[in-house]
């Protein structure tokens, strides 16, 4: 036998994961990591003393928006066994919290004339928030703020942000229960700025703008609802359909968040872009 696996063999069993007493149901929309942290403040306890009661593999922000970890083989266990016998927690509801399950994966071309493989209609290290969704006593944070098409707040008819007017970064998901209530920035391109001092600003208190047009609200729901719809189909077509469903979301984001697109984007450009498109079509 394989040295390896007998000394695994002959190591110590792991003992059963305990049931948890106190599991907060997952709100309506929220993200798996709001919920987790939500569990943490439940029990008084620290980020990596719950994961590991829940058999999670570590934390990071990233992994637990994505959740591509969460399905998989961890420590020679199933992350998601692990998670519903200690938690009670079902894979619908749980798939539903995680930008994985959101749709729109990996789009391989783009409008810009570049072919790439990204995960563009995702937010994976930052998002757009609802200011009053976050001013509730327990915080609830969205999985959709993590969605590119996603810029208005369906229940407060808001804007969304998604920068902080106090360190002028991208607003970010953090390692500990606080960043739902207080600015985790300063945000880099590399991730959050190591030795920074903390910006702590209350993300409650960030302004809001009043939606003016309920169009966009309907062009949102309506471009969310197609992500998760499958895209079979020939090869060709298929890929001209999604270049111009690109230009809908980036013109989509316009209406709403500018600040989401890139520098040196303008609406006169996207029109001629979608005329082309169009007349192409």
């Amino acid at each position: 036998m394989i040295p390896r696996y007998t000394a695994e063999l002959a190591g110590s069993p792991r003992p059963p994961l305990r049931r948890l007493a106190l599991v907060p149901p997952p709100a309506d929309g929220e993200a798996f990591h709001s919920w987790f942290f939500r569990l943490v403040e439940a029990h008084h306890s620290h980020r990596d003393t719950i994961t590991s009661l829940l058999g999670l593999p570590a934390y990071t922000p990233r992994r637990y928006t994505l959740g591509e970890d969460f399905f998989a083989i961890h420590d020679g266990e199933y992350v998601f066994e692990n998670l519903r016998d200690a938690t009670g927690l079902r894979a619908r509801a749980m798939n539903a919290m995680l930008l994985t399950g959101q749709g729109g994966r990996f789009i391989t071309h783009s409008w810009t004339g570049n072919t790439t493989t990204r995960p563009w209609p995702w937010r994976t290290d930052t998002a757009a928030i609802c200011p009053r969704c976050l001013a509730a006593p327990t915080p609830i944070w969205r999985i959709a703020w993590h969605l590119l098409p996603c810029v208005v707040c369906p229940l407060h008819r808001v804007y969304l942000t998604g920068w902080c007017p106090s360190c002028h970064t991208r607003i970010s998901v953090g390692d500990t229960p606080r960043y739902r209530r207080e600015c985790n920035g300063p945000f880099g391109r590399q991730g959050r700025i190591i030795g920074s001092r903390n910006c702590r600003q209350q993300l409650a208190q960030l302004p809001c703008h009043q939606l003016g047009d309920e169009r966009l609200l309907r062009i949102q729901h309506d471009l969310c609802a197609r992500l998760r719809r499958p895209r079979d189909g020939p090869i060709e077509p298929t890929k001209d359909f999604w270049d111009l469903y690109e230009l809908l979301f980036r013109l989509a984001i316009y209406l709403g968040t500018p600040e989401m697109l890139p520098t040196g984007t303008t609406f006169v450009g996207l029109l001629g872009v979608g005329r082309r498109a169009f007349d192409s079509g």
